[in-house]
Parts: C-alpha cells; structure tokens; sequence
C-alpha cells in the first residue's frame, strides 16, 4: 500500500496540473503557503485555461501572494472562495481588477476576509464599471461592516441594484450592521435577490420598516434570515406590515427569526399572517412560507395557542421551530389540540420549554409529525388519491406501527382493495 503523499508534494502536483490545464476544480484549503508557492500557483493560473473552481479558503497566503494571485485569475473560473484569508487593501483592488473583467464568475466568498467598509467601496467601483458581471452568489458574512461609512454601503447597494443584476443569493450575516447601515444599502432595489442572510448582525426595532421594504419589494426572495439580532416584537410588526402585506403578497418560503427577543405579540402577528383570517376573503400574505424559525425567545401560552389557531387555518406550513421559549401545559395543550387536524405540519420542535406533561403533549406531537410525514393529508382525498404515491406512503407507515395502525383505522379500504396490495 502506498504511503500517502506529503501535503506538500499534492501541492506542488496540483501547480503544475493547473498550469497543463488538466483540472477543472481546485482545493487548497487550510495549508499555509509560502511565497514561493503563492507565486508559483499565480504563474500556473496565468496560463491556464480549464479551471472553473478555486478554493484558497484559510490557506494563509500573505499581502504579497495573495495579491499576485488575485491579479493571475484565469477568466474561464466561475467559483472563487477567499474565505479565511485577510484581504489587504492592495489584494483588494488586485482582485476588484481581475473582476472588472471576468465574464463568467458566478459565485464569489469572501467570508472572514477582515473587509471593512472602505472594501465596499473598492468592489462598488468594479462593478460600476463592469458591463457583463454574472454573479449569482456573494458573500461577504463574518466581516467588519458596520454604520461608519454609510456612503460606501449606500455606493455598494446601487452598484448591485444596477450591474449585479443577476444577483440571487447574498450574505452578509455575522457583520455589524445596524439601521443606517441597513437603510443605505437599499436592498429593497436589488430585485433579482432570491436568498438573504442577514443574521448575527445589530438590528434593532428601528430596522422594521427597511426589512418591510424588502419583503414587500423583493418579489422573488424565497429566504430570509434575521436570527440572532435584537429586532424584537416592534421590529417584525414593521418588517411583516399586514396592511401592504394584503396588497404585495411576499413570495417568501423560509423565516428565520430566532433569537430576536421575541415576545406574544410577534408571534400573535405573524400568526395573524399565516392564518388567511385578516378578511373573510383574504388568503394569507405569507401564502408561500413553509418553514418558520421562532426558537431562543420569549413566546408564552398567548404565542403558542395563536400560533395554534393559525395551524387549524394554514394548509402551507411544514415546519415551525418553537425551541427554547416560554411554553407551557397550556400552550402545549393548545398546540396539540391543532395538530389533531392539521394535516402538512411535518416538524414542531417545543423542545426546552417549561412543559411538565410531556406525555400528553410531546408525544402527540411527534407522532403527528410522523403521520403528516407519512402522508396524512392523502386521507382527505379519497377519490383523488395518485396510485403512485402509496408506495412511497406505505415505506413511510412501516416506520412506526402507530402510525400504519392510523392508516389502516381511518381508510380501511385502501388496504382491502387489490390495487394496493
């Protein structure tokens, strides 16, 4: 058996594979390079002509390499990631340079790259004068932006909303961002966005009504990701306004707002939302959500037994988190009482809430999600039931026998029947 090869000489091999242009992805992950070795692989990317991935993601590469890498990019890479690297002022224009004239990058990391606002300004003014920018997928999590320079977010924002326009998933979590900065980069305009992550940042209350701008005017955003922020009930009553809300229903399809400090009220409002109850003739402005994260807050019996109205109405749900709040028996109670009927809801985690009858709450709980996961909606349509489904729904019932035992209770004849056998 051959002994493996030293990380070192895999290095060297891959160099000189890029240079013969033999590869098509490139991994050079957690291995500190040298100089010489930076320098080496910005000789190999300069004359290549394959490589379509490059990963350099806490390779450790100093100003000077990484600067000489960033300016030898070949122009046929689509995904790039500097991910864990400090990207010096230097390297940052070298690589806002080798952007300007890419045609075919399509995905860009440059988490925990140390950026702070005046980076912004360096890639605002690339894309400015990039006529033909292709890239879907940004991310710029675990920096140092912050309200400092609200100019160079508010630059950075409108050369998104005018040159980056196929823009779709952009993440700037784990940063400082607070309401000036929120508000200046007009995210609202980037209309192409179908993913934000905006979570671990500082946004308060004050930040609702630049959130409800997004909701209501990024019509093809299907996720949002707020936890762990400080928006509290007054900042998602902003961010989810009922009264526009009913007239720009929001294509969102994934919530997250854990750890939001959260109390009744929000989720009073947001059950108001999913429950298509605001008019006798109005469905639900949040029509599309499917999965909703509350966990880490502070909703109480009066949250939980809204919420719980809002499952006998929402036919759309398939996942609400309620971890680590302030549920109890009633609360718990009342929510079993609406997954009895509610027949989508798949996964309801009441986990590390302050409920003593577990028996008769948890255990309910978990068993219908087991049987909506089965199926248990496919009951309600007798007569319409696709005989292709019920192989995959019998594997499902065999996972438990409470389950079948359902099943079998409530539909007999699907099981006498021939067909089904």
């Amino acid at each position: 058996m051959e002994a493996p090869l030293h990380p070192r000489k895999r290095l060297y091999n891959l160099i000189k594979d890029i240079a013969d242009s033999l590869v098509t992805k490139a991994e050079i992950r957690y291995l500190g390079l040298e100089d010489d070795e930076a320098f080496e692989l910005a000789s190999a990317l300069t004359i290549n002509e394959s490589l379509v991935e490059l990963d350099l993601t806490s390779s450790s590469i100093s100003t000077a390499g990484m600067t000489q890498v960033c300016e030898s990019l070949p122009p046929c890479l689509q995904k790039l990631s500097l991910a864990s690297n400090s990207l010096s002022p230097s390297a940052a224009a070298s690589l806002s340079t080798t952007l300007q004239t890419s045609s075919s990058l399509i995905e860009l990391n440059l988490h925990d790259c140390q950026l702070r606002n005046e980076a912004l300004s360096a890639l605002a003014s690339v894309i400015e004068n990039s006529t033909q920018s292709t890239i879907q997928v940004l991310s710029l999590s675990k920096n140092l932006l912050s309200d400092e320079d609200t100019a160079a977010c508010r630059r950075f924002g409108v050369s998104l909303q005018q040159n980056l326009t196929q823009l779709q998933h952009l993440d700037l979590s784990r940063n400082r961002l607070r309401s000036r900065g929120l508000v200046a980069f007009e995210l609202h305009r980037v209309s192409s966005l179908t993913r934000l992550a905006l979570w671990d940042n500082r946004l308060g209350p004050d930040c609702g009504a630049a959130l409800g701008d997004i909701v209501t005017h990024c019509q093809s955003l299907t996720e949002l990701n707020l936890r762990n922020n400080e928006l509290g009930d007054d900042g998602v009553i902003s961010a989810f306004p009922i009264e526009i809300l009913k007239a720009h229903s929001s294509s969102l399809e994934h919530l997250f707002l854990s750890a939001n400090m959260l109390s009744d009220r929000a989720a009073e409002h947001l059950a108001q939302l999913l429950s298509g109850l605001i008019e006798p003739t109005q469905n639900s402005p949040l029509r599309q959500l499917t999965t909703l994260f509350l966990g880490c807050n502070e909703i109480g019996n009066g949250g939980a037994e809204a919420l719980a109205d809002m499952m006998r109405m929402n036919d759309t749900l398939d996942v609400m988190c309620l971890y680590r709040n302030k549920v109890k028996n009633r609360g718990g109670h009342a929510l079993v009482n609406a997954h009895e009927t509610n027949v989508r809801l798949t996964s309801l985690n009441l986990t590390y809430n302050p409920i003593t009858d577990v028996a008769s709450i948890l255990r309910p709980i978990r068993f219908y999600c087991k049987l909506n996961d089965a199926g248990r909606y496919l009951l309600q349509r007798k007569n319409t039931i696709p005989q292709g489904l019920w192989p995959y729904v019998l594997r499902k019932m065999n996972i438990r026998l409470d389950v079948r035992y359902y099943f079998v209770q409530h539909l007999p004849e699907l099981f006498q029947s021939r067909r089904w056998r």
